[in-house]
């Protein structure tokens, strides 16, 4: 039996992707960042506004994400950034 356990806890976990996405407003222009194990995939792309609104409401409820400013979608100029941190375990057949 305690050879069963020593094999269970000798597994190493699965293999993760973390994908981090920004979302940073300057003025009337919102750029989108993304990163994928920490290597950039897509760097400051120019996304509209809607887009920009799709990916913030697909992404409301993660746990792991962070705001600096006001998050606001609307006409006015404004300044802010917000980053959320998704983990995505692959899973490994036994």
């Amino acid at each position: 039996m305690s050879n069963q356990i020593l094999t269970q806890t000798s597994r190493q976990a699965p293999p993760a992707t973390i994908v981090e996405i920004d979302l940073v407003r300057d003025g009337g222009h919102i750029f989108y960042n993304r990163r994928i194990n920490d290597r950039p995939s897509v760097t400051a792309q120019r996304i509209t506004r809607e887009h920009a609104r799709q990916i913030y409401e697909a992404n409301a409820n993660e746990i792991d994400r962070r705001t600096m400013g006001t998050v606001d979608f609307g006409q006015e100029s404004c300044t802010w950034s917000w980053t959320v941190k998704l983990v995505e375990i692959m899973a490994v057949a036994l």
